[in-house]
């Protein structure tokens, strides 16, 4: 490869280090050959990076990296169109993400923190009148709203224009330490997960509210099957059709009819632990949810059914939601990053191992587009080919 570069013009040999050196670091899929770009970060104050957001036709993606600096970055060749300070410097915990609504683009950072996609100037903060804390978790977003989980019991729609609430609505059952999770968005309802951190075991429920204003459709408190057994939840529910697919505290996966909350199917526990922290997304007509008690696995299970299909136990399971098409998975396990065919569970690529060192570059879930996705790193913002 040197030996074609040399023979380029100076101005192409200049663009083709930017590109190749991206691939330097030899950890992209297939030995590093598959890494279209990069755009280097500086040393990290944040600790992990977001999970990046696209724009509606996913030219522009926007990473806010660890080293506390949000990027808007043109999809096709990696060029930086604005580069801004995130805000305060505070740890980023796993599958916290960048939400893309109206004109900004927003973060949870203690508050929600938002900046205009046009020229990265911030914008606004929302911080609610009794100070509930609402960036303390992933948000979801539609073209105008962003939705927020709250520490005290709330969950926020909050005006992406204006960054004033549309909406603040109480699940606490006025219970004193309730904390809600996770928001998931489908089309007109609002799903998250509450946990009673006051209960022992900890118990919780799910939670459908209408998106325009908050009101609730349905809610479901999971109930033990086995003494000493947790039957909270954390969100990020998946959704299939007219499904609603969320895991619960105590390894059971629950289907519920989205528009009633009737319990469709139940999967069992898939250790033999009475709590589990799992995490479900949706691909044609499979789900994966993840499992990180024991030894940890990611089992795939039809989404119609909840029978299981397959199951890979190697690289233990994942604290990050597996990104999923209609045929391929993509799962950031700590010390692998892999590509798995969705109908088999056959790994098409996969990071080198890094037990022994750190973490895998790739951090998190990718954005999928066409032939690449876009995918946060510890050390940069990436475009590899799928």
């Amino acid at each position: 490869m040197l030996i074609v570069m040399q023979k380029l013009p100076a101005a192409l040999l200049a663009a083709a280090v930017v590109l190749w050196g991206a691939c330097s670091d030899g950890m992209g899929p297939g030995g590093g050959d598959s890494v279209v770009w990069k755009v280097p970060s500086g040393a990290p104050t944040d600790g992990l990076p977001f999970v990046p957001a696209a724009n509606a036709n996913r030219s522009m993606i926007y990473f806010a990296t660890p080293d506390t600096r949000l990027k808007k970055v043109r999809a096709s060749d990696g060029h930086v169109m604005w580069d801004v300070s995130a805000g305060v410097v505070r740890p980023v915990f796993p599958r916290w993400n960048a939400v893309v609504s109206a004109n900004v683009v927003a973060l949870s950072k203690v508050d929600i923190v938002a900046f205009d996609t046009t020229t990265g100037a911030s914008r606004w903060t929302y911080v609610p009148a009794d100070g509930e804390e609402t960036g303390d978790a992933p948000l979801a977003a539609n073209d105008s709203t962003i939705f927020a989980a709250g520490r005290k019991g709330h969950v926020h729609a909050v005006n992406a224009k204006t960054g004033m609430a549309r909406w603040i609505t109480n699940v606490s059952e006025g219970k004193p330490n309730v904390a809600t999770f996770n928001p998931t968005l489908s089309v007109d309802i609002v799903f998250v997960c509450s946990k009673d951190f006051d209960a022992n075991p900890a118990s919780g429920a799910v939670w459908a509210l209408e998106a325009t204003t908050g009101a609730v459709k349905w809610s479901y408190h999971f109930v033990a099957d086995v003494a000493g057994q947790a039957t909270s939840c954390l969100g990020s529910a998946a959704v299939w059709h007219d499904f609603v697919i969320q895991p619960e505290e105590g390894g059971r996966v629950f289907a519920f009819d989205r528009a009633t909350g009737q319990v469709q199917w139940t999967a069992p526990r898939v250790t033999q632990f009475l709590s589990d922290t799992r995490w479900a997304a949706v691909g044609g007509d499979v789900v994966l949810v993840t499992s990180q008690t024991g030894s940890g696995m990611i089992v795939a299970y039809e989404a119609a059914t909840g029978v299981e299909k397959w199951r890979r136990t190697e690289w233990s399971g994942s604290i990050f939601v597996p990104v999923l098409d209609s045929t391929v998975a993509y799962v950031d396990h700590g010390w692998v990053f892999a590509s798995y065919d969705l109908a088999t569970g056959a790994t098409r690529w996969q990071t080198p191992q890094s037990f022994n060192g750190p973490e895998t570059v790739y951090k998190g879930g990718p954005i999928i587009a066409g032939s690449r996705i876009y995918v946060a790193g510890r050390n940069g913002s990436y475009a590899l080919r799928r």
